[in-house]
């Protein structure tokens, strides 16, 4: 079986009205084996070896200090893991944004969850099963190959079991949308630390792109980012109606999670997702 995996992370701002954004690389399985293995050697092994490349800490000082890393060492750390991602031409950079005051102001209520516990909507739990939702589309339209599609994901607590309580909730949105032909693509939901390669590369995806379309990357950054901006991929924002749409529905169908995740009206096919287009940073496909 031809297995597909998106790794992915997401980004926030200073307060829960800034945007939010998920973004990851999808590729074929034994493609992530070996960018893993370069990864290690380029950009983790050193000397000094450090344990992960996290965009926030290795730009931190004590962090840098700790592992013993100048700070023309870490540059050279991130330039090296775009020098793997260029090296790695399978990696398809994917990114999904929303409004999350507008999020925040409409889920003020609580949602039944699978097995019955109610609890306050978050972000990352609606972001998600609409990421996958999105991967699994671009996958059948466009990765003809990919015969599951299996996600990883940053294990954190509770935050990690209700993203797979909502996961679980998306063939039944699946179907609600006349999409029941992506479920045989829905892979597992795979929790991993921050050692794993591909949450690595998807941090720095986040990290970059966040930046990018705020007009905040300096020279070498916007270099760096012309490595992953220039690649075909995909960039879909959900507009405010569509976010206050997944609430209604969530609400009519309280108890299996979410009941609809989509890209736009199943009557505009400019809304979906498409394939060949470059992931340009500006938030607009070209």
């Amino acid at each position: 079986m031809s297995v597909f995996i998106a790794a992915s992370d997401e980004t926030v701002g200073a307060d829960h009205r800034s945007p939010f954004m998920r973004c990851g690389f999808l590729a074929p399985e034994n493609d992530w084996s070996l960018f893993s293995e370069q990864w290690d050697i380029r950009v983790l092994a050193g000397p000094p070896r450090i344990p992960y490349l996290h965009m926030t800490e290795i730009r931190r000082r004590e962090w840098r200090d700790e592992h013993k890393l100048t700070e023309a060492d870490a540059d050279r750390r991130v330039d090296e893991a775009f020098a793997v991602i260029a090296a790695t031409p399978s990696l398809t950079p994917l990114s999904l944004g929303f409004n999350s005051g507008h999020m925040h102001d409409t889920f003020t209520k609580k949602v039944m969850l699978i097995g019955g516990a109610k609890k306050k909507i978050m972000p990352d739990y609606l972001a998600f099963p609409a990421f996958a939702h999105m991967v699994l589309y671009f996958c059948h339209m466009y990765r003809p190959d990919a015969e599951k599609v299996d996600f990883i994901v940053e294990r954190k607590g509770e935050i990690t079991d209700h993203i797979k309580d909502f996961y679980a909730g998306l063939p039944l949105a699946l179907e609600s949308i006349g999409l029941p032909k992506l479920i045989p693509l829905m892979g597992e939901i795979i929790p991993a630390g921050k050692d794993r390669a591909p949450l690595q590369a998807a941090d720095v995806l986040c990290w970059h792109t966040n930046r990018s379309r705020k007009g905040t990357l300096d020279a070498r950054g916007a270099l760096r980012y012309e490595i992953i901006g220039n690649r075909e991929g995909f960039r879909f924002d959900y507009a405010n109606e569509q976010i206050t749409e997944l609430w209604e529905r969530s609400n009519e169908s309280a108890g299996s999670g979410v009941s609809e995740l989509r890209q736009g009206h199943d009557d505009d096919p400019s809304s979906r997702p498409k394939g060949g287009e470059t992931f340009d940073g500006d938030g607009d496909p070209n």
